[in-house]
């Protein structure tokens, strides 16, 4: 009876652990998403941000464009991150 209670814990444990890592993960993705496209609009392309914004692989576009080669790499590691334990925890 004992072995059962803890297969359940070790399980909750699981799950809560892959809840941790995908709201770490999509808080990441959207602080560099929401980073990269404040730097277009300094940048002095509001446009490609506005539409950044909407179309988040746009963002991705423009950050490579623009010369923010370290936010677009962010943002490309954050989004596959997210990705992949989004997958894990179907």
């Amino acid at each position: 009876m004992q072995s059962e209670s803890v297969r359940c814990a070790v399980i909750v444990s699981a799950e809560a652990v892959t809840t941790l890592v995908l709201v770490l993960c999509f808080a990441a993705l959207v602080t560099v998403h929401v980073a990269t496209v404040y730097g277009l609009f300094a940048r002095r392309a509001p446009a490609l941000a506005l539409f950044g914004m909407l179309v988040p692989p746009v963002a991705l576009v423009g950050a490579f464009l623009r010369g923010m080669r370290v936010r677009a790499v962010l943002w490309l590691l954050a989004a596959s991150l997210y990705g992949s334990a989004l997958w894990l925890a179907s």
